[in-house]
């Protein structure tokens, strides 16, 4: 019988000491979050941000639903600037804890990284509108003004410049383009690549002037990049560094080393005579002579002689008649101005 009156005893000795075991038990954890939530807090105030993420963690991890370690959390990420891992952690708070406070901060976040995104975006397409306009004006300064006696162009026809002011001009162009080309994209590329290609090309390094026609197919698909031989809808034809070999007409060219060698055959002209243009250079890479033969005899030739300064006096000799005239261009061997001819005896 007084084992019946026992029992009851024992069960309520042992439900008072598991409820004071589960107290003592909570108020520990209870500790333990506060703890770590404290020392994040005092590593965010030291900008100690590797180390208040470590707090913050350990406390989400012994209270999951707390809403402040979470808002501590992504704070310590935003220091990091990560901000990736700081959205994550407010997304990971509200599925745990339905925080509306969470909510909230989260859509301010994705909705200024919108606004960021479309502000980078806006001054990309800024930059490549600059970066056009450049690229349309070093083009400009290559093919040169008006096809005049100082036209700097792709087939190396014409030159005004020694090498050294070659060399000058046209280098810090080949970089600058270089930098375009290594660093974006845009719908500028094709002409980039092919002004590129022609500045090597009259720098007499043919070997980069090929390497960059091979990144241009690559990059933009432009069959004239890849192509040995390459034949335009007009009926021009052009070799694989981007000189004209055959025009439309049937006349053609061909040429000597870093083109400072060029023949310009016509064919037969109306008088049934077959005729050539060779130009020739002197030791500084400049343009000395054009002249034109019919079946072998000179009937035509121009002479170029340099003055001081960006000037050249010019002697057009037609056999019958000279004419002489000076013209004037800027460091680039772009022709600027020409005097009215005068006829010469």
């Amino acid at each position: 019988m007084k084992s019946k009156k026992i029992w009851p005893i024992i069960l309520i000795v042992i439900i008072i000491a598991v409820a004071a075991g589960v107290i003592i038990f909570n108020s520990t954890d209870t500790a333990r979050f506060r703890k770590q939530l404290n020392l994040g807090q005092r590593y965010l105030s030291e900008m100690n941000y590797e180390e208040a993420v470590v707090a913050f963690n350990q406390a989400i991890e012994i209270d999951p639903r707390n809403v402040d370690a979470y808002f501590g959390l992504a704070d310590a990420y935003l220091g990091l600037g990560d901000e990736e891992a700081a959205l994550a952690a407010l997304k990971k708070g509200y599925e745990a804890t339905g925080d509306e406070r969470l909510k909230t901060r989260i859509d301010e976040m994705e909705a200024a990284a919108e606004e960021s995104n479309t502000e980078e975006i806006d001054e990309s397409n800024g930059e490549n509108d600059e970066i056009t306009r450049r690229v349309r004006e070093i083009s400009d300064l290559i093919r040169g003004g008006d096809g005049g006696v100082g036209e700097v162009n792709s087939d190396g026809s014409t030159h005004l410049l020694t090498y050294e002011q070659i060399e000058s001009a046209y280098r810090p162009l080949a970089e600058e383009l270089e930098g375009y080309l290594e660093n974006d994209r845009g719908e500028w590329e094709t002409e980039a690549y092919y002004q590129l290609a022609a500045i090597y090309l009259h720098l007499g390094e043919m070997d980069k002037c090929l390497e960059v026609r091979r990144r241009g197919y690559e990059t933009t698909g432009w069959d004239g990049f890849a192509a040995e031989v390459y034949e335009e809808d007009n009926g021009s034809v052009y070799d694989e560094y981007g000189r004209i070999i055959m025009g439309s007409s049937g006349d053609s060219w061909s040429y000597g080393e870093a083109d400072r060698y060029i023949t310009w055959d016509l064919g037969i002209n109306e008088f049934g005579n077959h005729e050539q243009y060779q130009y020739e250079y002197d030791g500084q890479g400049r343009i000395a002579r054009v002249y034109s033969t019919s079946d072998g005899r000179v009937n035509y030739e121009r002479t170029f002689e340099y003055q001081d300064g960006n000037s050249v006096a010019i002697v057009d000799d037609y056999e019958i008649v000279k004419y002489s005239s000076t013209i004037t261009y800027n460091e680039y061997g772009i022709h600027l101005s020409e005097t009215e001819r005068v006829e010469i005896q």
